[in-house]
């Protein structure tokens, strides 16, 4: 199998609730509205808290499974709160049970603030990153705005979002700006946009008719207190309604066009527009078919979501699952469709609402410092997507926040992951790597801490291997796989960390084992549409005899590559396993 080391060019390497009254989501991040002939540019900056050091907040904390909570809310108003998310997050588990959600080793954050913060944090903002009167900057330069067509300069006003969610590859935090007169008397719903992330972000990829048939049955979503209601659907329209009651084996797609792939007309429009519109109803309508305890198959929905996401959907799956055919299964939406045009549907979960009780006390510099940097941090990233003028501000404050609480002694392994991330955010992988190291020792429950640990390894032994043939000693290879095999035990899978340690293999001198290649093959699960992974896993099992699994990522990578030169060395793969399995 020397032909297999034929070397081939590869590629390189909103918040969670409905808010209350008066709180408002934010929608964009820069606006702009017309006052007679000038304009004014409202600048939306996430909030910064930068003056504790003269008038420290006092910061409550609590941890619970799954949570952290930094709050100088009431006690009261901070258990209410969390009680009615921790609520909601359970009655979503009956749409979306937990194993087909986002999981994470990380515990979510919630920084939560009450009334009196909101004037400060503007006031914080506007001192640190404009040090007022604040400039008339351009959004993305340094550059004052020119007055054009004989108008004034425009000038910039300030607004700091009051709710946002922010989150990382392997993690997220949540800032809240509380309302404590309006949380007494209001519900809290979960948005699409959480949702969204929670099924976008899970590993393997969701199928995406089910997505879709949740975003899209998510506006009739009505939490209540112990139970969930789904009003009645729409369909596309009155007409084609009335046709699916009367003939479903022709007014439905077939279920492979649902399930499988979309096989869309190419023309006219309005018939492609037509066949769109007819999947997307589908999708809803089949998933809210599965969700409705009167056809008694939500177990073998669930289980068939499940093994889509983890394996080729076919007939004979759908069968196993279902114990019906696709035929059988069409007409049998057909026949249910008017149920869920007319009907609503109520959702109970299968265990009773759990309550959560929180043990709120003052917190130490430590968890003050580790979960501030820390959002301040990802709000850096936000910040340089939005106004990159202003990004440097928001590392400077992330860096002395992080900082504060470690010159003091403190050594929590989150925080130093936190520390560590931030560097690597920033470019300096110098200063990242000592901190990694010491928060990967210490086994932090970060998985990314993992992945850029490695890459940095990796980076520095490439550059100069002490392996013969110019690859990578035994030497400089274990410091990077033993990074990489414990973030294995961790989620979410990192993809960037998948790659790298697949592509390890190729510059070293040190061979796979057997276990290495059943991990590769795991991860080529996770991240199915990572072309790089597949060819390079299919092409170390083929070098190592397992023609079964070499053939199932070759077979994938034939399918979804989407160009003729993505295809090309699967192509060429293929061509070279033997015909049959020995």
């Amino acid at each position: 199998m020397t032909d297999l080391h034929r070397r081939w060019p590869l590629p390189p390497l909103p918040l969670p609730f409905r808010p209350l009254p008066t709180l408002l989501l934010p929608i964009a991040a820069m606006a702009g509205t017309l006052r007679g002939a000038e304009t004014d540019k409202v600048v939306e900056l996430p909030p910064l808290i930068v003056a504790e050091a003269k008038n420290p907040l006092a910061w409550r904390y609590a941890e619970a499974p799954g949570l952290e909570v930094l709050s100088v809310c009431g006690d009261s108003t901070t258990q209410q709160f969390m009680e009615q998310f921790q609520h909601l997050r359970q009655l979503l588990q009956t749409v979306v049970p937990p194993d087909l959600q986002l999981s994470l080793s990380a515990p979510v954050v919630h920084i939560l603030g009450g009334n009196d913060m909101r004037d400060r944090l503007k006031q914080d903002v506007q001192e640190e990153m404009f040090q007022k009167p604040v400039p008339d900057a351009d959004p993305g330069t340094d550059v004052p705005f020119a007055g054009r067509g004989g108008f004034p300069a425009p000038r910039v006003r300030v607004s700091v979002l009051p709710n946002l969610r922010l989150q990382d590859t392997d993690a997220y935090t949540i800032f809240a700006l509380l309302d404590d007169s309006q949380l007494q008397k209001s519900q809290l719903g979960l948005t699409p946009d959480y949702v969204s992330f929670l099924m976008q972000r899970r590993t393997p990829p969701l199928p995406p008719w089910f997505i879709l048939g949740v975003m899209r049955l998510l506006p009739s979503l009505a939490f209540e207190t112990r139970q969930i209601e789904l009003e009645p659907m729409d369909w596309t329209s009155g007409e084609a309604a009335e046709a699916v009651r009367k003939d479903p084996a022709t007014a439905l797609l077939p279920l492979a066009d649902l399930l499988v792939a979309p096989r869309q007309p190419a023309a006219p429009a309005a018939v492609a527009a037509a066949y769109h519109a007819t999947w997307l109803a589908q999708s809803t309508l089949f998933v809210r078919w599965g969700l409705d305890d009167r056809n008694g198959a939500r177990e073998a929905f669930f289980r068939f979501v499940d093994r889509a996401s983890r394996e080729p959907v076919t007939e004979p799956l759908f069968q196993e699952c279902f114990g019906q055919g696709y035929a059988a299964m069409r007409e049998r939406l057909g026949r249910y469709l008017p149920d869920a045009m007319s009907k609503t549907l109520r959702l109970r979960p299968a265990a009773p609402l759990e309550s959560l009780s929180l043990d709120l006390r003052p917190a130490t510099t430590a968890e003050i410092a580790r979960i501030k940097g820390d959002w301040e941090r990802l709000e850096t990233g936000f910040v340089k997507r939005t106004f990159p003028a202003l990004s440097g501000k928001y590392l400077d404050e992330a860096r002395r926040t992080l900082r504060r609480a470690y010159d003091q002694g403190e050594r929590d392994p989150r925080l130093l992951a936190a520390m560590g991330l931030c560097e690597c955010d920033a470019g300096d992988d110098g200063a990242a790597e000592p901190l990694l190291a010491a928060a990967v020792l210490a086994r932090v429950t970060r998985p990314r801490a993992y992945a850029e640990l490695a890459r940095i390894l990796y980076e520095r032994a490439r550059a100069r291997p002490a392996g013969p043939r110019g690859k990578l000693s035994t030497a400089q290879t274990t410091p990077i796989l033993q990074p990489l095999l414990a973030a294995q035990r961790l989620s979410p899978p990192q993809a960037e960390a998948a790659e790298l340690f697949s592509d390890l293999w190729f510059h070293t001198e040190v061979s796979p084992l057997p276990t290495d290649l059943d991990e590769l093959n795991r991860e080529a699960g996770f991240f199915p549409r990572s072309l790089n992974l597949d060819y390079r896993t299919a092409l170390l099992d083929a070098q190592a005899g397992r023609w079964p699994e070499a053939r199932r990522l070759v077979a994938r990578g034939l399918a979804t590559a989407p160009t003729p030169a993505g295809r090309a060395p699967f192509v060429e793969l293929d061509g070279l396993l033997p015909p049959h399995a020995p």
